[in-house]
């Protein structure tokens, strides 16, 4: 079954510099079990695309629904989990309980929400920092503890920008591998922008945008 399904969506910004046509109807879905890299250049329409299939935003034209899942503003904490570019940590937590969070919102018990917090993080080579504040952290340990944040609640749809971008290689490998396994595990959906097709080529569906037009293809 779909998780989401995209028809014909259209995103205009609107700035003292006029309009600008960030994505130009684009159409595409996401079903169960679907792995799919997106690669383009940076201002392309990527992250765009991400936001209105995440649900963080609205269309200037067409439609975006998720079958599987319903209505955006009934979702549970965690069905549907984001990775942002940039790291987003609260930074009066620790990497334990940024990563508890969701699960917390989603009133899992405190012990099981601190279990699956310190898995997520174990599964991205994190075990060290687990009582560490933001500031006490590397933009790339930051980076990781966020994506750790999006697997610990086994989403449905897993969305993530760049993920890799503020990682090296080996790095960046360990978090393709995680994303990878989380999905595999949840049997949900993920979608991975990057513009490095080293990262792309571990995916099994490639689609790439170019000026806010989308290509799908296998």
């Amino acid at each position: 079954m779909n998780i989401v399904v995209a028809k014909g969506l259209s995103r205009v910004f609107t700035g003292d510099g006029g309009e600008v046509v960030a994505l130009r109807e684009a159409t595409c879905s996401l079903a169960s079990g679907d792995k799919v890299a997106l690669l383009g250049r940076s201002g392309s329409g990527k992250s765009t695309l991400l936001h209105l299939l995440a649900g963080l935003d609205q269309p200037t034209a067409g439609d975006v629904s998720w079958p599987a899942l319903g209505a955006a503003m009934a979702w549970p904490a965690g069905v549907v989990a984001t990775v942002f570019q940039g790291a987003s940590l609260v930074p009066t937590l620790t990497a334990v309980e940024n990563v508890s969070l969701p699960l917390l919102l989603r009133e899992d018990d405190e012990d099981g929400a601190e279990a699956s917090a310190v898995a997520a993080l174990a599964a991205l080579g994190l075990d060290a920092i687990g009582g560490h504040l933001p500031d006490e952290l590397s933009g790339g340990q930051s980076q990781r503890v966020a994506i750790a944040r999006a697997l610990a609640g086994g989403p449905r749809l897993l969305l993530a920008d760049e993920p890799t971008g503020q990682l090296d290689a080996v790095a960046g490998a360990s978090v393709v591998d995680a994303l990878l396994r989380a999905a595999d595990a949840s049997g949900g959906a993920l979608l991975v922008t990057t513009h490095d097709e080293r990262v792309a080529a571990r995916f099994p569906t490639r689609w790439t945008m170019e000026d806010g037009g989308l290509r799908c293809s296998a």
